[in-house]
């Protein structure tokens, strides 16, 4: 005969109704909790989230989880996603000397958008700290927590056990993790419905500036390409851009010639070719790119590359491979390096440019990250998808994408 044990089914209980109730209220989280591994965890006292084996994983002590309600389960569970989406698990000890102030500041900004009423046990509230303010970023409120004296304050009698924790932890999530995720779930559910039920000030510290920045990203993924075919017309693209710069007209036995139809092979035709066929393609490989969309651009390359010698600088604030595509390399998985912040900089510098010597520049990217202020020395057109794209300078043609692939507005 098994038994039960009753602990641990009314945790599984109360933690699955506080999934429930904070799907219907608040989507955005929905889309995270779906992609997450969730198990007991004995070596916590309360509950945890962290990055085991590459997946974000929630791990939660039974005995606590059971003797709470079902709202405060719920408002427990949105604390740790909360230090997930602000991107509190990417945080050092060399970034963040002062523990405590590091503890505080991650506490009060999690707890900030949480009813105080539905949280267990002794939180740390904004309250408890009028030298801050409400709103604040992280950043700003641990600046001012480390200029005060807080070992002996009264107010973190209680994070003694949670200070020595977060100094022997290690990363176990970057923010270029964070801003793929928020990437997916604003792309997948809209920026309305995943903002549903959010305070505007979460509203636009989560939906804006995640995963954008100077970041360095340091992961690589395989990307397989769309199966439907491309929607950007590029061969009537490559003969608008190019056919402005020709070498002339020479003699060639792959064409007969007109004059002498029956001496095909004998009297060769003319062709007129362009002089510099060659297309730099930057690729944007920050965090912000998904898979969904970097796996349409990959199927936008595949139509261009038979057409035009095609060279490929991988980039996200610093450019991480350049090299020439071919058709063959079209057969296989684009292997993508980086994911962290964007910076147009670094690939369209005029170093990286000279080296090349492009006719045609090709960004494909969702435009959120600073370029350049003066234009390279060739055309330059931008390929917009993902995420609310948005043209990153003025200068340079547009070619606009939705997340279908699709086709929203020609060249302009």
């Amino acid at each position: 005969m098994r038994t039960v044990d009753t602990t641990t089914d009314r945790a599984w209980a109360n933690f699955r109704a506080a999934e429930q109730r904070l799907a219907w209220e608040q989507p955005f989280h929905a889309h995270h909790l779906a992609t997450m591994r969730v198990r007991p965890d004995d070596t916590t006292e309360t509950m945890q989230i962290s990055r085991v084996d590459g997946i974000v994983t929630i791990g939660f002590c039974c005995e606590f989880v059971a003797g709470l309600t079902i709202r405060q389960a719920e408002a427990v569970l949105k604390h740790e996603l909360n230090h997930l989406v602000f991107g509190h698990l990417s945080h050092t000890c060399a970034q963040f000397p002062d523990t405590v102030a590091r503890v505080i500041a991650e506490e009060v900004s999690a707890n900030e958008w949480i009813p105080t009423a539905d949280l267990p046990g002794n939180p740390v509230l904004l309250e408890q700290f009028p030298e801050l303010s409400p709103g604040q970023t992280f950043e700003e409120r641990y600046r001012i927590l480390r200029r005060m004296d807080l070992r002996n304050d009264p107010r973190t009698a209680c994070l003694d056990q949670e200070v020595a924790r977060r100094q022997s932890a290690r990363v176990t999530i970057t923010l270029a993790d964070v801003a793929r995720m928020v990437s997916a779930a604003t792309t997948d559910l809209g920026a309305l419905k995943a903002a549903k039920g959010m305070p505007a000030g979460k509203q636009k510290a989560i939906l804006a500036g995640i995963g954008r920045g100077n970041e360095l990203g340091g992961m690589g993924a395989l990307i397989e390409a769309s199966g439907e075919a491309a929607v950007v017309p590029w061969v009537r693209m490559l003969r608008r851009f190019l056919s402005t710069q020709s070498e002339g007209t020479r003699p060639t036995y792959c064409r007969p010639s007109r004059r002498h139809r029956d001496l095909a092979g004998l009297v060769p035709g003319w062709e007129s070719k362009p002089a510099n066929p060659r297309v730099m393609l930057v690729l944007d490989t920050s965090g912000s790119m998904t898979d969904s969309v970097l796996s349409l651009v990959q199927r936008e390359i595949r139509a261009l590359v038979p057409h035009s010698e095609v060279w490929m600088v991988q980039c996200d604030t610093r450019v991480h491979e350049i090299r020439r595509l071919s058709v063959s390399d079209m057969a296989t998985p684009l292997r993508v390096h980086g994911r962290g912040g964007t910076d147009f900089r670094p690939a369209l510098a005029p170093e990286v440019v000279g080296k090349i010597r492009p006719a045609w520049i090709l960004v494909f990217t969702d435009g959120h990250g600073p370029a350049p202020e003066q234009k390279p020395p060739c055309k330059l057109a931008w390929v917009l998808g993902g995420h609310m794209p948005t043209k990153p300078a003025a200068y340079g043609e547009a070619i606009w994408l939705d997340v279908a692939g699709k086709i929203l507005t020609d060249v302009c």
